[in-house]
């Protein structure tokens, strides 16, 4: 084998679903596959995939599939102009395939097609898109919410924390995650839900501070609020019409333990999450005014609230997010809300705010196939937000 050739196929659009479900009907448990049947299915209903974009590109050394890298076309909007690019979506290589160069060979078949690529990668493929000349957007920062921040406070953790610093300072150097990790999760288990619903509530009377009351309704399809969502003359961003928000909301990538077909395979991605769920609700003053999307599911063994995409007919209705958020969060207990920064404002002013609000960053690279293509001539100043890329499916 390790003298056999590399060879890389191209899977269309219009065959990805075909080509998925063949590979996933000849697999046994543990084999190693290159996308989940909801995946494929979903990236064929792509509104804005013709059936001849390469979805999918997979490595073969011999007969053994080696590597994958996932396509998927999105469209980027300069003022009131549209123009299609796309995203890498998923990239990796088998542990067979590991230090033979696959995952290079994998992007430069990608950038053989000449087409404009934007990625949101691990470290270590920003160090290997480094390499190919991608570019680095500014980072997009977003807040998080954590409601069990008291396991920071943990005594034992407290200690050990000292204990390293102390060593530190005479030349010794320790680690202690062997104990540390088992007592935060003992506190965190015990503590965590005594505070939680004070937090809550607190949380939930400062950023209703000033609102007049509203309603929402869960629905499975979401409708505009404006005609023309997003089109203006000054916007330089992803866009994400109704119809792409309908079609990930009707065919999600993950879903729940005992639900995937996948489940038992391996699948470097995610396809099953614990409580995954994606919720759209209306908004309602004296009539409609809007929807957001919200996404919930267990990552690492705690409940995360991700506050996706939102459209309003009047943009005071914003302050609105907050408060809706949190009280999907109390109803569901979620442990984390991941959120836009401008809609944190009105709790990060006070001691409290500033305990459980926290700040992380996500970094972006692109790749135009040329300087006067819509990505060549636009990535500098595009305006990102927490939704771009795959953040709503994952």
């Amino acid at each position: 084998m390790p003298d056999q050739e590399i060879f890389i196929e191209h899977v269309r659009v219009k065959d990805l679903y075909d080509f998925a479900m063949k590979i996933i009907d000849r697999a046994k448990p543990g084999d190693y596959i290159p996308i989940s049947q909801q995946r494929a299915l979903a990236m064929t209903k792509n509104p804005y995939a013709k059936p001849d974009d390469v979805a999918l590109l997979v490595a073969y050394q011999g007969d053994e599939l080696v590597g994958y890298f996932g396509i998927m076309a999105v469209m980027l909007q300069t003022g009131m102009d549209l123009s299609k690019l796309y995203w890498f979506t998923t990239w990796n290589v088998s542990t067979k395939g590991v230090g033979k160069g696959i995952g290079s060979r994998l992007m430069q078949a990608a950038l053989d097609l000449d087409q404009d690529y934007l990625i949101v990668g691990s470290y270590p493929a920003r160090r290997v898109c480094d390499k190919f000349g991608f570019h680095r957007l500014d980072p997009l920062e977003y807040s998080v919410i954590d409601f069990g921040f008291i396991r920071c406070f943990n005594p034992i953790t407290l200690l050990l924390r000292a204990l390293r610093k102390g060593l530190h300072l005479i030349g010794v150097k320790l680690n202690f995650p062997t104990l540390n990790k088992p007592v935060e999760n003992i506190f965190d288990r015990v503590f965590t839900p005594l505070f939680k619903p004070f937090l809550y509530s607190w949380v939930l009377r400062l950023a209703n501070k000033g609102l007049t009351p509203i309603t929402t309704k869960r629905v499975k399809q979401i409708r505009p609020a404006n005609a023309d969502r997003q089109l203006n003359s000054n916007r330089i961003a992803f866009y994400r019409s109704p119809q792409i928000i309908n079609w990930m909301l009707e065919y999600p990538w993950n879903l729940q333990p005992g639900q995937s077909r996948t489940e038992a395979m391996d699948y470097y991605f995610t396809d099953v999450r614990v409580g995954f769920e994606i919720f759209a609700l209306e908004v309602y003053g004296e009539d409609y005014k809007g929807f957001i999307i919200f996404q919930i599911s267990q990552i690492e063994g705690r409940w995360v609230l991700k506050t996706l995409d939102h459209d309003f007919s009047d943009p005071e209705y914003e302050s609105y997010i907050l408060p809706i958020a949190l009280k999907l969060a109390k109803e569901k207990r979620v442990d984390v809300i991941e959120i836009s920064h401008r809609i944190t404002l009105p709790i990060e002013s006070s001691l409290i705010g500033r305990l459980i609000l926290g700040t992380k960053q996500r970094i972006y690279q692109c790749k135009p196939k040329s300087e006067d293509s819509p990505l060549g001539r636009n990535w500098t100043n595009i305006t990102l937000s927490y939704v771009d890329g795959d953040t709503p499916f994952t």
